[in-house]
């Protein structure tokens, strides 16, 4: 039994299998970066709360789009601490989209933003053990080409998914869900799998793989 099958069983998971059931993974397109503005977002009688809202936003969501770099190969978003720790994380960026998605016609760039995790998720599962398989470590750093596999090799929490359901709210992408809900339930059932600390879905499935034989990595 895996996470999909205990969670359906526990009746929590209803909308997920239906979800899963309609839409297959599918790469992600190619996409020039945005050029556009922001003034129609905002209202306010207040000009200087506009222009700060404005700067807010330019800097702190258009600022952070990286054209493809590295093993980086889609259009990405730069993590809140600039070049401090440069790379596509996967809690900032989370937020990021949330806000991208509030633009029009940026469904292109934000699924791109989204299939560097999942090329990620490929390129890791190639070269990690059997128990890290699936996993999305914090930060992808583009300009990591030795290493990438080792460091940063620690878990975040699993937002994606609440950045993906945002991001679906906001837009309404289909698309974005077809390309994602795939790798995302695989990131899931490793987090669920092997991030247990309970270990009460450990004993339901009867395995105590990963927490319990190799703890962190």
């Amino acid at each position: 039994m895996n996470r999909r099958t205990f969670v359906s069983r526990s009746l929590a998971g209803t909308l997920g299998s239906l979800l899963l059931s309609r839409w297959a993974t599918t790469g992600g397109a190619a996409t020039a970066a945005p050029a556009f503005g922001t003034k129609s977002l905002f209202e306010s009688n207040d000009p200087e709360l506009i222009r700060l809202a404005e700067e807010i936003f330019r800097q702190c969501v258009l600022g952070k789009i990286k054209p493809p770099e590295g093993t980086l190969k889609h259009h990405w978003l730069q993590a809140g601490t600039g070049d401090a720790f440069y790379g596509q994380w996967i809690w900032d960026a989370m937020f990021v989209v949330d806000l991208l998605a509030i633009l029009p016609d940026q469904q292109a760039l934000i699924r791109e933003v989204f299939q560097n995790y999942w090329d990620f998720q490929d390129r890791w599962s190639m070269k990690r053990p059997e128990y890290a398989h699936d996993m999305i470590p914090c930060m992808i750093e583009p300009k990591n080409t030795t290493n990438w596999n080792e460091f940063p090799a620690y878990s975040q929490i699993p937002i994606l998914g609440w950045g993906l359901e945002r991001v679906f709210k906001r837009n309404g992408d289909r698309e974005l869900l077809r390309q994602s809900l795939g790798p995302l339930e695989k990131f899931h059932e490793w987090y669920w799998r092997e991030r247990d600390v309970t270990h009460a879905g450990l004993v339901a499935v009867g395995s105590y793989s990963g927490v319990v034989q190799h703890g962190r990595f």
